[in-house]
């Protein structure tokens, strides 16, 4: 009886990393990070927010609510926030301060 021959699956080859800078699904403007591994971030412009986090395995390990507004001007509910320059109603500006509610940009130039 012949051995069955098998040959050893190659694991797919890794993806160099990327930023693709898209739309989503209420028109607010984000990037994609991609990593060599398979593990992606979004961060919409809005706010700076990161809203998404997935593993190799495309595991979301982040939590934004299902009440999440993606429309200014309020702020995107869950992920992770920019609290600047105060927390809360700490100082006398407005909740979490103003960082979170503004529209970022993308230093296309930056200095060295």
């Amino acid at each position: 009886m012949a051995a069955a021959s098998s040959s050893p699956s190659s694991p797919p080859m890794p993806q160099p990393p990327s930023v693709e800078r898209t739309k989503g699904p209420t028109g607010l403007e984000k990037l994609v990070l991609r990593e060599a591994r398979g593990w992606t971030a979004e961060v919409h412009l809005y706010g700076g927010q990161v809203t998404s986090w997935k593993n190799g395995h495309g595991d979301e390990l982040l939590f934004v609510s299902s009440k999440a507004i993606f429309k200014p001007p309020k702020a995107i509910r869950g992920g992770i926030p920019i609290c600047f320059p105060q927390f809360g109603t700490q100082g006398n500006l407005e909740k979490h301060g103003f960082a979170r509610n503004r529209l970022w940009v993308i230093d296309d130039n930056p200095p060295p």
